[in-house]
């Protein structure tokens, strides 16, 4: 992949892979460290998503400090024919963070695994409730979050 990188493609993408500055002109910013305009940044970094290098970009933020106190991995006992099917209804959900599908199954059932968080406990209940009519099954299990253990980005380029 690095082979069909430029030189100032892999300088930009360095320059993403950490915290992006948190101002009104960030890729000017970027652009002004570099040596390049922001023009141009912005350019490699389409060129960088049209690679397929980069998905998207967006914020990371923590759950707990945005007012989302119930956070939950919840895993699904759903058939393998309908995990698509259930798998991309729950990815639409404002609450579910993430949505896996898990092969092999957990403990021989649990095919798909949701991340999601709710302002309380009252609301974790109606999406749970909210969940089992979409997929049909009430068979699941909920994981809560204990505490975070790494919020980071990786870092692809030293």
């Amino acid at each position: 992949m690095l082979s069909h990188l430029t030189h100032e493609e892999i300088m930009v993408a360095k320059e993403l892979q950490g915290n992006v500055p948190l101002c009104e002109r960030p890729f000017k910013l970027i652009g002004d460290r570099l040596g390049f305009d922001e023009e141009k940044v912005l350019h490699i970094i389409k060129q960088l998503k049209k690679k397929g290098m980069i998905r998207r970009l967006g914020a990371i933020v923590s759950p707990r400090t945005a007012g989302y106190m119930e956070n939950v991995m919840i895993v699904w006992a759903i058939p393998a024919t309908r995990c698509a099917e259930v798998g991309s209804t729950f990815a639409t959900l404002r609450e579910v963070s993430h949505c896996y599908r898990r092969e092999p199954p957990l403990e021989g059932k649990y095919t798909i695994f949701t991340m999601v968080h709710c302002e309380d406990r009252e609301a974790l209940k109606k999406l749970i409730n909210l969940m089992t009519e979409i997929s049909g099954t009430a068979e699941y299990k909920l994981y809560p979050t204990v505490r975070e253990l790494k919020k980071t980005s990786m870092v692809y380029f030293p």
